[in-house]
C-alpha cells in the first residue's frame, strides 16, 4: 500500500516547542485549560519527562517536548526558538535544497522509527526545522514499543 508522504489529516507545518526542566506537561495542562488546546497524544518518559506529545488548537497542530539528553538529536539546542516540523513530498531533496542556500545540517534525512523519514537543519536566520516525509502509517501503541526497544538494555 502507497504511504502518502504528506498525511493527509495532519498540517503541513507543525511547530515544536521545547520544554526544560519537565515542564511540558504542566504546560499542556496550561495550554488545554486556557488556551482550549485538545490533547491528541502524551508519550510518558522517565521521571515525568515527556518525550513526545500532540496538541490540537482548532485545525492547527502543534508538537511540544521536554528537552533530554536521552530523546533529543544530538546537535539539537536545548529550549529556546520555536522548531518547526514540516512534512514535504521528498525530505531528501528538500534538506539538500535548504543546505545549499545557507541553511546548517543538524541530522540529515533517516528513516524514523514512528514512521517518518526526518532530516533536522537550522535555517540562516536561527530557526530548527525538522523536515519530514511520510514512510509507514503506524498506531500510537506500534509508535510507543519501537520506541521502548530502542531503549532497552542489550541482552548479554
Amino acid at each position: 500500500m502507497a504511504v502518502s508522504k504528506v498525511p493527509a489529516d495532519s498540517p503541513a507545518l507543525i511547530p515544536n516547542l521545547a520544554f526544560s526542566n519537565t515542564t511540558c506537561s504542566a504546560a499542556i495542562d496550561w495550554y488545554i485549560a486556557h488556551l482550549g488546546a485538545t490533547l491528541l497524544m502524551k508519550m510518558p518518559g522517565p521521571d515525568g519527562m515527556v518525550p513526545h506529545a500532540s496538541l490540537k488548537f482548532g485545525n492547527a497542530q502543534w508538537m511540544l517536548h521536554d528537552v533530554s539528553e536521552q530523546f533529543s538529536m544530538p546537535g539539537m539546542p536545548g529550549p529556546g526558538p520555536a522548531r518547526l516540523y514540516l512534512f514535504a513530498e521528498d525530505v531528501d531533496a528538500t534538506y539538500a535544497t535548504a543546505l545549499a542556500n545557507g541553511a546548517t545540517g543538524i541530522m540529515p534525512p533517516a528513516d524514523m522509527f514512528w514512521g517518518d523519514r526526518l532530516g533536522v537543519l537550522v535555517d540562516p536566520f536561527g530557526h530548527v526545522w525538522s523536515l519530514a516525509s511520510r514512510n509507514e502509517v503506524l498506531d500510537e501503541a506500534a509508535i510507543i514499543e519501537r520506541m521502548k526497544s530502542m531503549h532497552a538494555p542489550a541482552a548479554s
